[in-house]
């Protein structure tokens, strides 16, 4: 009776310690991702930390079949089932700016129309052109929202309405947006 009662002691004390060790990486995925979520919103000086995040893209193939591309993170995690794609309708293409706009223009009318709840944090993929595109669509539909862009190849960071002109992320920089 003994040697069981010792087993089973074993197996609680090996359960708890396993379940502490779960528990403890797990707050610090969450503490990682809230500390890189302040720094986003330190960093861009954006009214508040930005939770939910939507980033457009518009690819070409060739100049034709233009597609914008829409993915979303919440609380720092990626959610696929909410990414979205946009065929472009615009005749004008391959005028990025126009597609960008035309994307904005649809996510947002949309969200506005369903009464669902507008991200923290918009970015935009491409340089001042693509953002000034952007902020025009959030303009003609009464937005006034976060936009932030992220230009590739200088790989500066362009916050919409800053009066400074664009800054670049370190590979020191803790931050990772998209």
């Amino acid at each position: 009776n003994r040697p069981q009662r010792g087993r089973k002691k074993r197996l609680l004390d090996l359960a708890i310690k396993n379940v502490t060790e779960s528990l403890k990486a797990d707050l610090q995925k969450k503490d990682r991702v809230g500390t890189l979520l302040s720094k986003a919103y330190e960093l861009l000086r954006l009214p508040k930390v930005p939770y939910h995040i939507e980033g457009f893209d518009i690819s070409n193939i060739q100049g034709s079949e233009p597609v914008a591309s829409m993915v979303v993170a919440l609380h720092g995690k990626m959610e696929k089932k909410l990414y979205r794609h946009y065929r472009i309708r615009c005749k004008n293409t391959p005028d990025d700016f126009a597609m960008m706009r035309e994307a904005v223009s649809r996510r947002y009318t949309r969200l506005i129309q369903e009464e669902k709840p507008l991200p923290d944090l918009i970015l935009i993929d491409g340089g001042l052109g693509q953002l000034n595109s952007a902020a025009e669509a959030l303009k003609e539909l009464g937005l006034n929202l976060p936009l932030a862009s992220i230009a590739k190849k200088e790989e500066l960071i362009f916050v919409y309405g800053s009066d400074t002109n664009g800054f670049q992320l370190g590979t020191d920089n803790s931050v990772r947006l998209f």
